[in-house]
């Protein structure tokens, strides 16, 4: 009988240790330090959504708006890019890559890669 006291106080101890020691030391706070922020895009004129496909670090965004590819900047907004473009990438210079659909005069449609940047324009090949 004296045992099972002995280890019911002894247990009972280490909790009450164990709990002052949590209200006493501090823990870390576990945080990635990166702070995010959602915004509302928008759309193009005419076009019922949006969706993002890429960010770069600039906080640029392309996506599809209704079939119509756009390039977002925090400071300008949204810029048409393409008709019926998709798999939409971005980089740190805001250049933006991805396929697009293009219709010849016979009205055979191919798959095209592309490329634009603001300052250049766009170009297919």
């Amino acid at each position: 009988m004296k045992k099972k006291l002995k280890f019911l106080f002894l247990s009972l101890l280490l909790l009450l240790v164990l709990f002052i020691a949590y209200l006493v030391v501090p823990f870390p706070i576990i945080h990635s330090g990166v702070r995010y922020e959602v915004i509302d895009l928008g759309t193009l004129p005419k076009r019922n959504g949006s969706m993002a496909s890429d960010i770069n670090n600039l906080g640029q965004v392309v996506g599809n708006s209704d079939g119509q590819a756009f390039f977002w900047d925090p400071r300008e907004r949204m810029t048409e890019i393409l008709d019926q473009a998709w798999d939409l990438q971005i980089n740190d210079s805001g250049v933006v890559v991805g396929r697009v659909n293009v219709t010849s005069a016979t009205g055979w449609t191919a798959n095209k890669m592309f490329i634009w940047s603001a300052t250049s324009g766009t170009a297919v090949f």
